[in-house]
């Protein structure tokens, strides 16, 4: 592993892709504030990864394909996740997100696995405008809980209610609530 030149983007030197066979708990080192895009692509023995809370934005494609990953906590510094950076992590069940980010649609495309995504703070994913729309729809299993704080939970129905003048949001995602 390498950084840029300002220290602060994670960068890796030629592909992980099946190099390493045993599995790896990849710690991200404090500093770092972005994960660039493809870095880890295919890195089918990664196990877990922990993002330090200097981390902003994870691009495009930063994880895709990392099979071994089964959960990931996104820290309360991310303010931003593009596309596919999660994408094809088919074992990946639950994702925790501990602040508001931008997460773009495609990000957990592939994911069939993917059955909890749970919020841990009171405003209103900035993603849950792309789980109810219609013509960018979210990329999510059908039926994939998300637990988002008891006293958020009315956010949730009015958003679903603005989107289709009904609660379809709450029911196709199983909006729930969880005591903080």
């Amino acid at each position: 592993f390498a950084y840029s030149e300002n220290n602060q983007k994670l960068l890796v030197l030629g592909k992980t892709r099946n190099v390493i066979k045993e599995p790896i708990d990849l710690v991200i080192p404090n500093g770092v504030s972005e994960i660039d895009g493809a870095r880890f692509e295919g890195c089918e023995s990664l196990a877990s990864i922990t993002i330090p809370s200097s981390v902003v934005s994870i691009q495009r494609d930063a994880f895709r394909g990392c099979k071994g990953i089964n959960s990931i906590t996104i820290p309360a510094s991310v303010e931003y996740i593009e596309g596919g950076a999660f994408s094809d992590c088919t074992s990946l069940e639950t994702v925790i997100f501990n602040g508001d980010c931008k997460v773009e649609r495609t990000t957990f495309s592939s994911c069939p696995s993917l059955k909890k995504i749970i919020v841990n703070h009171d405003e209103l994913m900035t993603f849950s405008y792309y789980l109810g729309s219609t013509n960018n729809g979210f990329v999510l299993p059908k039926g994939t809980i998300i637990s988002v704080p008891r006293n958020a939970i009315s956010k949730y129905h009015e958003h679903s209610r603005k989107l289709y003048k009904n609660d379809y949001f709450l029911k196709y995602f199983n909006v729930v609530p969880h005591d903080n």
